[in-house]
């Protein structure tokens, strides 16, 4: 299996994941896509103490940003970079208010949330580049 940076790499590259807009073959012009998608997902250390709940637009950029401590921060200090729980949201506004709602709850209920979707704590994150 190659390095996760060239998994990375190749996915940046096929999706220009900063430019949304598809090419349709008819006109062979742009469009906005219309069915972007946004991510809420909760993170975890190696031995499931820390956890860290954060929303994006683009998953695998994100997720990957944290396994390689390209961003400076809680993730990054305290080696929290494995994906564990994610959800898919249609709007940034409803990805939000889901990740305040999940950040107010306790730690037992995303535990929970976790264990229902993933029970044996897997790393999701290679499983999406397949």
């Amino acid at each position: 299996t190659p390095p996760i940076s060239t998994h990375i790499t190749h996915y940046l590259l096929l999706s220009n994941s900063h430019d949304h807009r598809i090419l349709t073959p008819t006109t062979g012009r742009y469009k906005y896509a219309m069915d972007r998608h946004y991510y809420l997902y909760i993170l975890a250390n190696a031995h499931h103490t820390v956890l860290y709940t954060g929303v994006t637009g683009d998953l695998l950029r994100r997720v990957w940003e944290h396994k390689t401590k390209s961003i400076k921060g809680f993730t990054a200090k305290y080696n929290v970079n494995q994906l564990v729980y994610y959800e898919i949201l249609t709007s940034p506004t409803e990805a939000i208010a889901r990740e305040k709602q999940i950040k107010s709850g306790s730690r037992w209920r995303k535990v929970a949330l976790i264990i229902k979707a993933n029970p044996g704590w897997e790393d999701l994150y290679l499983r999406l580049l397949n």
